[in-house]
Formats: structure tokens, sequence, C-alpha cells
């Protein structure tokens, strides 16, 4: 890190798999961080002598989100960086994603996860802080993902959003219905660590120019299947 003070992460979906590695990476890189899951993690989530905070919550009810932000606060004292990976990120159709879905505590990526972004921007705004959404494919041209980056706009000059679509990691398997995933070369999946990276430097005041983006890792080498590839800007190779 080039700042010189603690920042603070929370990380949606950040007890197993992904999402625990990236809370891994920002422990031993100096953060401070919170994870938080429908249930607790089977293991301590650590890195050196951090551990990370782990936090018992359903981002689908708004009671349980205000208390986790409540406990983030009381812990940290400040919130620099959400990270959104719980939640299912399957492509969904746009007509699905309605006010009336959101009320009705619909706990499907990306209902609950607009409701905690939007519960925490006070915060992330006070911070100068960030978002970053992990996507996994398959990805639509047009998705409800869309309204979760859509929030990039509706924030500009306050909170930045940008999103990494990931194929598959180290020690996965792509699905039949993952076309960029099954061009994938089997010596070489996505690091973990190469996925935290990119979370930490989107976090950095290096990137405080970057907004709404969509980056792409994946090995280099493997075929970019979507019907737009301008959605894929960059390749961490």
């Amino acid at each position: 890190m080039t700042e010189w003070k603690r920042r603070a992460a929370l990380i949606a979906g950040g007890t197993r798999g992904l999402g625990r590695s990236i809370a891994e990476y920002l422990l031993g890189r100096g953060w401070d961080v919170a994870v938080c899951a429908r249930q607790r993690p089977a293991a301590e989530i650590r890195a050196g002598n951090a551990q990370a905070w782990a936090v018992t919550a359903d981002i689908g009810h708004a009671a349980s989100v205000a208390a986790l932000l409540r406990g983030v606060d009381r812990a940290f004292g400040r919130l620099d960086l959400l990270v959104n990976h719980a939640g299912n990120a399957r492509p969904m159709d746009s007509a699905a994603f309605t006010p009336s879905s959101v009320a009705s505590g619909d706990r499907c990526f990306p209902h609950a996860t607009v409701n905690l972004c939007r519960a925490a921007f006070p915060e992330l705004r006070r911070s100068g802080g960030s978002v970053v959404n992990i996507l996994r494919p398959p990805v639509v041209n047009r998705s409800p993902v869309d309204d979760v980056a859509g929030l990039s706009t509706e924030w500009r000059g306050a909170v930045r959003v940008n999103t990494i679509i990931v194929s598959p990691v180290d020690g996965e398997v792509a699905s039949n219905d993952d076309p960029v995933g099954a061009a994938l070369p089997v010596a070489g999946p996505v690091q973990e660590d190469h996925v935290g990276a990119v979370v930490e430097w989107l976090a950095s005041a290096e990137a405080s120019h970057v907004t709404a983006a969509r980056i792409a890792l994946r090995h280099e080498g493997e075929a970019m299947a979507p019907a737009n590839p301008d959605q894929y800007r960059w390749t961490w190779a």
C-alpha cells in the first residue's frame, strides 16, 4: 500500500472461496478486514498475525445490513472498500430487477447487493472509498449486474464503483454453460492472489480516476466468448 493510514474493507461473501482469498490477501497487505455471510467460516480467516472479523449477516434484509455496518464502524471507525462477492451472479432477465422484488427480501444477486451498496454509501463517501463487484461468467450484455455497476454514474465524484469479471480460479472447473471458462487452458487458471491484487489497486489512490470499469481476469491465451468483447477492458496475463 502506498497510503500511510490503515484502511478497512468489508467483503460480502468473504468467508469461503474467492471472497475468502481476497480477505486473506488484504489482511496480508495491512488492511483491517470484515467478512460477512449467512454462515460463519469453517476456519479462521488469517494472514500472518492479522485476523478478519467474521460476521453472520443476511444482506437480503435491511435490519441485518444496518447491524453489520454499525459493527464495522465500531470495529474500524471507517470503511474504505466494499467488495461484493455474495449471492448468485448468474445472468438474469432485467425485468426481474424491480422495486417489489427488492422489497420482498429477494436474496438473489444483485438485489441484496444494491441494498448493501446504498447502505454503505455514507461511510464510503466520508472516507473517499470505493466498491468492487466480483462477477463470474457467464455474462450477458445486459443484466441486473449493470444496475449494480450503474451506481457509478449515480455516485460519480463521490464513490467509485468497478467490476471484476473472473474466469475460473485455481482449483475450479469450468461449467458447461461458461463459454469463457470452457476455453481456458487446463494449465492456466487465474491465481487467487491476482484477484486480490486488482481489488486492492482499484481501491488505491493510483486508481482514483477509474470508475465504471469492467476488468476481465483471464489466463493469457484464453478466448473471449461474450458477444460484446468491449465489456472486457484489461487482462491479467
